[in-house]
């Protein structure tokens, strides 16, 4: 997930769009740190934000802190059980720290609820495919 990729859709304050513009510009910059510091006051600001908690993930990732991207992404995914690109978010990073059992059952519980692109199913095909897993599709 990126900045590209998110369309403020939540209701945020006139302060809130402008600071995550500011984020977003830092992070086509590659400062990260000054992204992160500036997502983690909007994830204090907006923590019931799926969004604001997956992008504040997503830049744990890209630092390598995968743990903290972890925690940060199951929030999110919580906070925004229907959103595939944070389902995918959560999926990745999982998968990335070797927990493929987790990072399978994410997989499956997005499938199951009905909304998952073609995209996200042929990843359950390639893996039920390459692995001892069985995702219901």
């Amino acid at each position: 997930m990126t900045f590209d990729d998110v369309a403020m859709t939540d209701t945020f304050s006139t302060e809130d769009k402008k600071k995550f513009e500011i984020a977003q510009e830092f992070s086509k910059k590659g400062d990260l740190k000054n992204t992160l510091t500036i997502l983690k006051e909007l994830v204090n600001d907006n923590p019931s934000s799926g969004i604001m908690n997956a992008m504040l993930a997503n830049t744990h990732w890209e630092l390598g802190d995968l743990e903290v991207a972890e925690k940060y992404f199951k929030t999110a995914v919580e906070l925004s059980p229907s959103s595939e690109k944070i389902s995918r978010g959560l999926f990745h990073i999982l998968w990335e720290q070797g927990d493929e059992v987790s990072a399978t059952n994410e997989i499956q519980r997005f499938i199951s609820i009905g909304s998952a692109s073609d995209e996200y199913k042929e990843m359950a095909i390639e893996i039920n495919s390459k692995r001892v897993f069985d995702i219901k599709l």
